[in-house]
């Protein structure tokens, strides 16, 4: 009897948990669920559904519709710790589809806008109680968000922007372009991962600094006949002419996680840093195609025959996918008009 009893209760517990965890999975009839969920009298919103099959929308579900793909353990724990603060009126919601498309719709042309993610919802602010960031890409690039989030996504096509009027009505015109340039690196490295795209880079990309990828810069500047490095207070910093020559991007965070506003100290001799994987190497790219400032590009950059060759690879590819990378930032064309 008591063994009866205890498979009985066995069998309670475990038919508690798996009604738990299918409230914690997403609708098998999400489809069914969008249309109730779409306002198709917003003209963008009807423009990306009837178009491109992209659903936007600023009224779902926070668990069914975005943090049931939030990590791959699934525990609630770790979907609690993102908390969203949805859109509360038809102001705030319209000036979210507005600087949605002003800020990131409008550099994407019709063959970018039909592999976006399935689902791209808007909030007004989005936080999270954990140190870790919800998205992989949200630490890389030199302008980093923490604590809030207004872009990131989940595994599954789904992407959150977050626009709140009140802050971004106080935005200085730095802050607008650092805003504006953080949604925009971490939006199309998530398409880029989620539609595999790396496989489209040409080979030529990578050819000449294939031999790099993964390796110690410290082992390959030992074997240049003289130490790139600096001299009076920058004899620590290996010289980011050289870097940059050899065909890399020096980013903030890219071979140092930790690295400073300056190039010239970024790369601190003897501290076993690796050059990028090719991945990296590639979004590296686009970081600076976003952030890099105009005297930076011009001093160090341009005169890089290696490093211009690779640039202009990476326009022609980010142009040939749908991403209009020139109005995006202008100063660019100094590559592209032989500048000297």
């Amino acid at each position: 009897m008591k063994n009866w009893t205890f498979i009985y209760l066995l069998a309670i517990i475990l038919g508690i948990t798996a009604c738990e965890e299918d409230d914690l999975t997403p609708s098998m009839a999400d489809e069914d669920r969008l249309p109730e969920l779409l306002d198709l009298s917003k003209p963008l919103v009807k423009e990306f559904k009837e178009k491109y099959d992209v659903n936007i929308l600023y009224s779902y579900d926070d668990t069914l519709d975005f943090k049931f793909g939030m990590t791959p353990s699934g525990t609630t724990s770790q979907w609690g710790n993102i908390k969203i603060i949805h859109l509360d009126s038809m102001e705030v919601v319209d000036y979210a589809l507005e600087k949605l498309d002003e800020m990131v719709l409008t550099y994407m042309n019709d063959d970018f806008r039909k592999i976006l993610p399935h689902k791209i919802l808007l909030a007004d602010i989005v936080s999270s109680l954990s140190a870790a960031p919800p998205d992989s890409f949200i630490g890389e690039s030199d302008y980093t968000e923490t604590g809030t989030y207004t872009a990131f996504g989940n595994p599954f096509a789904t992407y959150m922007f977050a626009f709140n009027k009140e802050s971004m009505e106080r935005y200085s015109e730095t802050n607008w372009m650092n805003s504006r340039n953080v949604k925009l690196y971490n939006f199309i490295c998530y398409v880029i991962n989620l539609r595999n795209l790396y496989d489209e880079i040409p080979a030529t990309f990578y050819s000449s600094v294939s031999h790099l990828h993964g390796v110690s810069i410290d082992s390959i500047a030992e074997l240049e006949d003289e130490l790139p490095v600096g001299i009076g207070s920058y004899r620590n910093y290996y010289k980011p002419e050289w870097y940059i020559n050899l065909g890399m991007v020096l980013t903030k965070k890219s071979p140092s996680a930790y690295g400073s506003g300056a190039l010239t100290t970024r790369l601190m001799v003897g501290r076993n840093y690796l050059f990028p994987t090719k991945e990296r190497d590639f979004r590296n790219f686009l970081n600076l195609m976003l952030f890099e400032t105009e005297a930076n590009l011009r001093t160090y950059y341009l005169p890089s025959e290696t490093f211009k060759e690779r640039l202009l690879i990476a326009i022609e590819t980010f142009e040939k996918w749908g991403i209009d990378i020139l109005r995006i930032n202008p100063n660019l064309e100094m590559f592209m008009n032989n500048e000297k």
